[in-house]
């Protein structure tokens, strides 16, 4: 939005506004005309029976070249009868007419887009979902309107001019998109539009640097006219309207942290300090107001898992408390009383939680009670560590072999060892330290025997100077000579199959609708029943509801970006491009010749979206995809070029238009599908008025009312019914969920796919996954079963639910982080992985879906600044590191796009015109080439051998074979130098091949010097 002024109203005048967001719909001008006639007649407008006035009218547009006009009571509504003109070329335009006392309503209109005035101080509603603004002229020029401030008071303190001070920088993150933010405080006085914030990244973070003296300030941010809290800031002072300022306090050396804060808004020079290492002990209490049944805490700190940490009332007093180890720096959390998130009350800092609500901060420091960790001081700190009997702990390989791990706090013991026995004494064999990160060190090692293994015990030993500690069935004893131990039977643990094809494979993400269109005879035509009275535009103006249509150019990605149809600045959410399975099938070569074993494809039931999430039939593909025929046949041409077949399964809700959901509308309670949606209140208004909100009616995923959540568990509301494990403690709804198993078994068996993703599966309950991958199993033995799970899945991955997860925590992220924004060292980043190493057991981390962006996530190549080189070195590392590497499709030809739907872009097939996306896909047709030939990526070891400053060198190794990666991410050719002294396989003078650029390379006696051009990646291989 732009700057806007009246020349004789109060500057100093601030108001709680929001910008008109209305449109230019057929006969507006009609209505501008009758509006203003009434206006006169109701408001009593005294035209010319007084001294006219001269006003002058400011507006400035954000885009130049601009057409402005201004339309109001005073000319009935006009949009072209007084143009606004910026004579003397500053930017701003203005328009000065003469009018006599009275009220006035008005607005501006830029390129056809009707505006109010952000900088009036009094508004009226329009009518059509927006306001005009309000001008009062009195005999003696224009009357001040209320004051309206968002403050009490307004001050301007010395030094905050732009020349002087410290340089401080705000940043705000808007939950829509938007460029209409702007910084106001103390330091402008309270202006809504001198200081407008910019995102030059692109990523989504608006900011807006100044200078400013010692002292203390108020500020807010003001997005699209509405005035809100920096959330992030440590401390607040009253509005004076109910509300509160953010509170800004600067000193000699700069920004001055307050009293639990973070800052998080602004941050100046010396503002961040970086976390304490170490561990701490802090302790969380919550005082409900009415007895609940259980109370969690969930957080950063465990995945926001809502049931591994339960807090207890042993006082009986109604406070519910736990005591955490918690790393040294900020987390994030909540409390879960019965099902209900909430936030910490008592928490000094509060922050958007991207839900409307808020997630409590906690910043541990040195003020906290730190665990004192030291090798060789007698002392092991054991809190918090136990063994318990998932297959990352302990996990059957094979007949006679047996994985073990355990895990120390990071520095604090010196050995840790497994110890067991069949019969008589302990055999003690040594843990290896895998891994680790700022809390744990992690170890493990192979039990294995000649024969199959036969039931025996086992413990942990835990060595520290003179101090040996047994962990057993009932926790840490000093020795083991009456621990019965753990028990372990090789016949009834539980076993982890993997589908082979999986690990040997390379995924390739498709968005069905925006790959290739094959067929155009199946383009969407909207004439589906769903799409009825949603596909036109008024005949004049912008609408900002829905338009269902077709974007004939595949290239005209615009609308993706910023929508030409809508006022309110937003994206196009309702474009198609026809992309089809015929145009997946046609391009069956082009992911040949890539390299490609595995599609993995977004939604292809019938829906109305373009993203297909809004399930209308789980038993029909999307007739602008395909017909059953043609995907039957799909299924095979792909399975003949080696190509397996992975879909989305969205089964925790449906979409409003699905046949089930609709029934319902229409024969209400009566409907035999009532029960399989979750209702709150009946009748649906009909017509459902503007301010309708379906999660009133019925349960929705986060409450979007075009997505009603289906209902699992008859006794239990949504969420509760989810953490429900055994379905002994369930009331299944057994005909809704029957559907959905039927739904699974004509998909394996009818259309012959090979695997599903779960979307959401933490928003359905535990047991109906089991039921759901028992059907799977049933139907394709060699089936695959992955869970978008965005942190640790290490509780959902077992034999009886799914086999992995897409691997956002312990690889995206990451690789987000030090690769894609340089952020961090080599070390850190190889600690951000190490946990991904130690909580999923060894074949699920093989089979990892390892992604860097995907259809919910900002494009890789945009987020790192569009740097090329960035993408090259992430691609390396995803073809060389443990795990399935995934590529969301068009990654490979330097394909860009921010938030959904802009990373939704129709591939671009133009490709070859460009070099640098050839080079580009000639690099990733390379390494995936390496990996395919190379068994040892997909299923040797790993192990870190340098991490220092941005240089990161690891081994991938089997029995046939030995791999050498090294990564530079610095701005600079480097030369190092990689020990490898001590490497059994690794003889003083071996020579290396370069897989990435040929040539050798000999080391100099126990160490192989490596030269590495800037942010790129070398691979080497020990030759024989």
């Amino acid at each position: 939005m732009a700057a806007s002024r009246i020349s004789r109203l109060n500057s100093g005048n601030r108001s709680l506004y929001s910008e008109w967001s209305g449109f230019f719909w057929p006969g507006k001008i009609l209505w501008g005309f009758l509006l203003g006639a009434a206006a006169v007649a109701l408001l009593g407008f005294a035209i010319g029976s007084s001294q006219a006035v001269d006003i002058t009218f400011h507006y400035q547009p954000v885009n130049a070249g601009a057409d402005v006009f201004l339309a109001g009571t005073f000319n009935n509504w006009s949009p072209t009868a007084n143009k606004m003109t910026d004579d003397n070329g500053d930017g701003v335009f203005e328009y000065t007419m003469d009018l006599a006392p009275g009220r006035y309503e008005y607005k501006f209109v830029v390129n056809g887009t009707w505006y109010e005035d952000l900088s009036a101080g009094e508004f009226v509603d329009d009518t059509h979902g927006g306001r005009n603004s309000i001008l009062n002229v009195g005999e003696d020029g224009i009357i001040a309107p209320p004051q309206v401030s968002p403050a009490g008071t307004i001050t301007t303190p010395a030094g905050a001019d732009a020349g002087a001070g410290h340089p401080v920088t705000f940043t705000y993150t808007p939950m829509v998109p938007t460029d209409n933010i702007f910084l106001a405080g103390t330091f402008n006085n309270w202006s809504p539009t001198a200081m407008r914030m910019t995102d030059a990244d692109g990523n989504n973070v608006y900011e807006y640097t100044l200078n400013l003296e010692p002292g203390r300030y108020e500020y807010k941010f003001v997005v699209n006219g509405t005035w809100y809290e920096d959330q992030k800031a440590g401390e607040f002072a009253d509005d004076g309207l109910g509300g509160k300022n953010s509170i800004l306090n600067v000193g000699e050396g700069g920004v001055i942290p307050s009293a639990g804060g973070s800052m998080g808004g602004a941050m100046g020079e010396g503002s961040s300090a970086p976390a304490p290492e170490g561990v701490f002990q802090v302790a969380f209490s919550y005082t409900p107001d009415k007895t609940p049944q259980k109370v969690f805490i969930a957080g950063s700190f465990n995945d926001w898992s809502a049931t591994s940490n339960p807090m207890a009332d042993p006082e009986g007093d109604g406070t519910y408390s736990i005591n955490l180890v918690l790393p040294g720096g900020t987390h994030k959390y909540k409390f879960v009383v019965d099902g209900v998130w909430l936030h910490d009350p008592k928490a000094v800092e509060q922050v958007d939680d991207g839900f409307g609500g808020r997630n409590s901060v906690i910043h541990i420091d040195e003020s906290f009670k730190k665990i004192d960790l030291k090798k060789g001081d007698g002392k092991i700190f054991t809190d918090g560590i136990t063994h318990s009997f998932s297959l990352s702990e302990r996990n059957m390989i094979s007949n006679q072999e047996v994985l073990f791990r355990a895990r120390a706090y990071t520095g604090d013991v010196e050995s840790v060892s497994l110890a067991w026995r069949a019969d008589g004494e302990w055999t003690r064999v040594p843990m290896e330290r895998l891994s680790g990160d700022t809390a744990f060190d992690y170890y493990e090692t192979m039990l294995s025997s000649d024969q199959d293994l036969k039931p025996f015990h086992y413990a942990f030993v835990y060595v520290d100077g003179k101090t040996e500690l047994w962990l057993g069935p009932d926790g840490f004893a000093k020795n083991g000579s009456s621990m019965a131990g753990f028990a372990f039977d090789p016949a009834t643990v539980e076993r982890l199959r993997i589908p082979l094809w999986v690990r040997d494979g390379v995924f390739y993400q498709i968005f069905p609708e925006r790959f290739y269109n094959g067929d155009k005879s199946n383009d969407p035509d909207f004439k589906e029943w769903y799409y009825e009275g949603k596909t036109s535009l008024p005949r004049v103006g912008l609408f900002d509801g829905e338009y269902y249509h077709l974007v004939k150019d595949w290239y005209d990605v615009g609308g993706l970006k910023k929508s030409p149809y809508r006022s309110d600045g937003n994206p196009d959410w309702y474009s198609f491009y026809g992309g089809d399975i015929a145009g997946v099938m046609e391009k069956i070569p082009y992911l040949q010749d890539l390299g490609i074993t595995i599609i993995y494809f977004n939604p292809v039931f019938q829906a109305r979206s373009s993203h297909k999430y809004d399930t209308i039939d789980y038993m029909t593909v999307d007739p602008h995809f395909a017909d059953e025929a043609l995907f039957k046949k799909f299924v095979q041409k792909a399975h003949a070029a080696g190509i397996r077949i992975i879909i989305d399964v969205v089964f925790n809700h449906t979409g409003d238009a699905h046949w089930a959901f609709q029934d319902i509308v229409k024969n209400g309670p009566e409907s035999k599908y009532w029960n399989w949606y979750e209702w709150k209140k009946w009748p649906l208004p009909d017509p459902r008025p503007a301010d309708f909100r379906a999660e009133n009616y019925y349960a929705c995923w986060w409450n979007y009312g075009s997505l009603p959540d289906l209902n699992f568990d008859l006794s239990l509301p949504n969420p509760d019914e989810n953490s429900v494990v055994d379905i002994e403690k369930a009331t299944p709804n057994w005909p809704m969920i029957n559907y959905l198993l039927e739904s699974t078994r004509y998909w394996f068996s009818t259309l012959d796919i090979d695997g599903v993703r779960l979307d959401v599966p933490n928003e359905a309950p535990l047991w109906f996954w089991k039921l759901f991958a028992a059907e799977v199993r049933k139907a394709k033995p060699d089936s695959y079963i992955i869970a978008e799970l965005w942190g640790d899945a290490s509780g959902w991955i077992s034999p009886d639910m799914v086999d992995a997860t897409m691997n956002y925590r312990f690889f995206k992220d990451p690789v987000m982080k030090w690769i894609g924004k340089g952020e961090g060292s080599a070390a850190a980043f190889d600690r951000e992985l190490a946990p991904g190493r130690s909580v999923y057991a060894p074949q699920s981390q093989q089979i990892m879906m390892n992604l860097i962006d995907s259809h919910d996530t900002v494009r890789f190549l945009t987020d790192a600044g569009k740097d090329i080189r960035r993408l090259m070195l992430a691609a390396v590392f995803q073809m060389t590191y443990v795990g399935t590497p995934h590529i969301y499709y068009g990654d490979e030809v330097a394909m860009e796009g921010n938030k959904d739907p802009d990373c939704r872009r129709p591939f671009y097939w133009k490709y070859a015109e460009e070099g640098r996306r050839v080079i580009l896909r000639d690099h990733y047709q390379k390494l995936i080439k390496i990996r395919r030939n190379l068994p040892v990526l997909r299923r040797g070891s790993f192990s870190t051998i340098l991490a220092e400053g941005q240089t990161l060198a690891y081994l991938r190794s089997d029995p046939d074979a030995l791999i050498l990666v090294v990564l530079n991410n610095a701005d600079k050719m480097i030369e190092v130098s990689i020990p490898l002294g001590g490497i059994d396989r690794i003889k003083t003078g071996a020579t290396f091949e370069n897989l990435m650029g040929g040539g050798t390379l000999k080391m100099d006696g126990s160490i192989l010097k490596v030269k590495v051009d800037p942010i790129s990646g070398t691979i080497f291989k020990l030759m024989p």
